[in-house]
Formats: C-alpha cells, structure tokens, sequence
C-alpha cells in the first residue's frame, strides 16, 4: 500500500511541476508577445507621424485661400480651388486617417505610462494643423513650430525602449535638425539648416 501511493504521490508531483513549468512558459510567451507588439505600436505610430508631418509641410506651404474650404478639408466639397493643390491635400487627409489608425492601435496596447503621452502628441499634432492650414509658411518658421512636436515624439520613443526592455538613447528629438536643449537645459538654436531635399 505504501508503495502504491509513494508512487500516486509521485506521479501526482511529476503531473503538477509539468503544469507548472507549462503555465510559466506560457506566461513568458504572452509577455514577449505583448512586448512586441507594444514595440510594434509604437514602431507604427511613430511612422504615421513622421508621414502626417511630412504631407502637412507640404500643406503649409500652399496658399490657404488656393484650397481650403470653410466647411472641411474633403476635397469633393472644393469648389473654385486650384487643382494644383488637390494632390497635397489629400495626401494630408490620408495620412491623418493613418495617424489616427495608429493612435488607436498604441492606446489599446501601450501600457498606462506610454498611453497617457499619445494624447499629448495628438493634441500638438492639433496644434500644428491648426497652424499649417493659417497661411503660407516659409520652411524655417513652420520648423520652429515643429521643434515642440520632435521633442515630445523623441521623450515616446525612449519611454517605449525603456518598457520594451532596450536600452536608453541620448535623442533631444526625432528631427536631426533640431539639437534639442543643450546641457544646460537652455533652447539651443545653434543648429545649421538643413539641406536642400531634406524631407522633415
């Protein structure tokens, strides 16, 4: 009798360290799993800005009284505009529908830390349409408006290196252009402009 519950009881524990060793695993996959794909929306939202960016400079320098209607940015609602600038809007409209595609995406996966930064950059995002869609902007006053926007992207990007695991990086901003704040936490506007054909 004794020989038959030393080995029940050992095959109970043989069954149970199995499980337990299958539950860890487990868990460690899903944790990997939802790493990347934290990783991954973030990599995409990122993407989308850099491309809304991209088209909304491209809105800022055409004249607003050439395109822009006073009810909406559809282009089907133009009337009397300047076909010449149709194209550049709705390249604009088409990438905000992808940044706002990716920020929904981060804002159902990205941990609370990185989550609450997204609405800071859409809102800045806002801001800056807001401003593109003024007047027309010569390409050094539009940068300057756009520095604010580099800076708060490049503080995402490092929160969601931190949280996938990878180590930090010295990054005062997402645009090459703009050397962020200098050592002493002062505006550095020493930086040289940028060449002809540079895309941000």
């Amino acid at each position: 009798m004794s020989a038959i519950l030393t080995t029940l009881l050992g095959g109970l524990l043989a069954i149970s360290g199995g499980l337990v060793g299958i539950a860890l695993n487990d868990r460690r996959e899903r944790t990997r799993w939802f790493r990347d794909a934290q990783l991954e929306a973030s990599t995409n939202l990122l993407s989308a800005l850099q491309l809304l960016v991209r088209r909304m400079i491209n809105v800022a320098y055409l004249d607003p009284s050439a395109w822009r209607s006073e009810d909406s940015l559809d282009p089907k609602k133009w009337k009397d505009r300047d076909p010449k600038s149709a194209p550049e809007v709705a390249a604009f409209v088409e990438a905000t529908v992808g940044w706002n595609n990716a920020l929904y995406r981060a804002l159902l996966i990205a941990p609370p830390s990185v989550a609450t930064k997204i609405p800071e950059l859409d809102r800045e995002v806002d801001r800056l349409v807001d401003l593109a869609v003024s007047r027309i902007w010569t390409r050094t006053e539009f940068r300057r408006e756009r520095a604010i926007l580099g800076r708060m992207a490049a503080e995402y990007l490092r929160l969601a290196r931190s949280l996938a695991g990878l180590p930090d990086i010295e990054l005062p901003s997402i645009w090459t252009w703009d050397p962020g704040l200098d050592r002493t936490g002062q505006n550095d506007q020493s930086a040289e402009p940028d060449p002809p054909g540079s895309t941000a």
